[in-house]
């Protein structure tokens, strides 16, 4: 399944960075290495060889609500940590249920099928066509 841009595991959970990652995301950015890990990292963390990002408003730093608010993007997905990347989308997870039901007013019967309203699951089958 292709992710859906519901957002729910980035609110869920906190991401971590390889030390290596995290350098290339500021680099990427366009950040100076010290300034970006003040900004962007849970000091909380006492991690040598990674890094957390924090969360802002519920969410992954890096998460942005898209004006329709059924889908979110990463400010940083062309160069994500692998923590994000490894993450696979699938109606096997808990949470991508959560945000077919939240966004959606859908949920997956027992075959693993979409139900709900017939017009949803149209206009849902062709919010994923423009995803793609």
């Amino acid at each position: 399944m292709q992710c859906f841009r519901c957002g729910v595991c980035c609110v869920k959970y906190q991401a971590y960075v390889t030390l290596r990652e995290a350098k290339k995301i500021a680099r990427k950015m366009g950040e100076p290495w010290e300034l970006w890990r003040a900004r962007y990292t849970d000091p909380r963390w006492p991690g040598t060889e990674s890094l957390l990002l924090i969360h802002q408003d519920g969410a992954c730093i890096f998460l942005k609500h898209d004006v329709n608010n059924l889908s979110t993007r990463c400010l940083i997905h062309n160069f994500e940590p692998s923590a994000c990347s490894g993450w696979l989308a699938g109606w096997d997870k808990r949470e991508c249920r959560e945000g077919l039901l939240v966004g959606w007013s859908l949920t997956i019967d027992r075959h693993g099928e979409i139900e709900g309203p017939a017009e949803k699951i149209r206009e849902f089958a062709a919010f994923m066509v423009s995803l793609s």
